[in-house]
């Protein structure tokens, strides 16, 4: 079972958190698999995307935006909206002449990002080492942030309400996360607000990525469900780039990569077009 969530809105930026569950179809019968795989890849400085379904078509998709965004004119910010439409056109000619497996497990995308607008005040400057650093002016309302979520065949992008939370995968049916999660969004919230600290020329982070896995803690333990990693993988996105952050060091390997994946299943001997995240 797999778990991607993404949450926007904060007053400083969006959150994303993945499980790094596995499972194999056998064609009989399905089970989980002692290996990992990374669901949440930042694409652009601003924005990242998770899958669930199939990991090699998961994995397509991250390195097709990467390979797209990976050069970005300097002082241009690219937002989620845009990433996900170039993206839902690629996945819409290739979903077809993928290979008969991968289609069999389906594929969902989560798009997450910061969208730049001249009504959030933001703009980008030069730091001292090159990196881009968003410039925020005082009084202002803070990040505009975007969730986006898209299924095969068809990778319609549909946009998802602020500060609610968003779920991709066989997790997401499980109605007890989502109402444990809701309960703990105005919390984080309130957090976020307290410290959100806006100077010129600087940027805080949004909200603690501890604070988050409080949450996710929590609504694990009241879905009590076996199948879904308590290792979880959060991104954290705003004005500044996106950040990636582990929740614990997982003691089984996980694949970064559809060539570490590939790998892993020579190494563990499961056929790796067969197992679904």
């Amino acid at each position: 079972m797999t778990w991607v969530l993404g949450i926007s809105g904060f007053p400083t930026g969006a959150i994303a958190a993945s499980d790094i569950r596995i499972t194999l179809d056998s064609g009989s019968h399905q089970s989980q698999l002692n290996v990992g795989v990374q669901k949440i890849h930042r694409v652009a400085p601003h924005v990242v995307i998770g899958f669930a379904g199939s990991i090699g078509a998961g994995f397509e998709a991250v390195t097709t935006a990467q390979l797209r965004w990976r050069r970005l004119r300097p002082n241009w910010i690219v937002g989620p909206e845009e990433v996900g439409e170039r993206l839902a056109q690629h996945m819409r000619r290739a979903w077809p002449m993928y290979r008969p497996e991968w289609q069999r497990g389906s594929c969902q995308l989560l798009v997450l990002g910061f969208v730049p607008s001249e009504a959030t005040g933001v703009h980008l400057v030069r730091g001292p080492t090159g990196e881009m650093l968003p410039l925020i002016g005082q009084g202002l309302p803070g990040a505009l942030t975007r969730v986006f979520t898209m299924q095969a065949p068809l990778f319609e992008l549909r946009l998802a309400d602020d500060l609610t939370p968003v779920a991709i995968g066989s997790g997401a049916r499980v109605q007890e996360w989502s109402e444990h999660l809701e309960r703990f969004v105005d919390g984080v919230k309130d957090l976020d607000d307290r410290q959100t600290v806006f100077r010129l020329g600087t940027f805080a982070p949004m909200v603690f990525p501890a604070e988050l896995m409080i949450a996710l803690d929590g609504a694990m333990a009241a879905a009590q469900e076996p199948s879904v990693s308590p290792y979880m993988e959060v991104a954290t996105v705003g004005p500044g780039n996106a950040l990636m952050y582990l929740r614990l060091p997982p003691p089984i390997p996980v694949a970064r990569t559809w060539d570490e994946y590939r790998a892993l299943g020579r190494q563990h001997g499961f056929s790796a077009v067969r197992a679904f995240a």
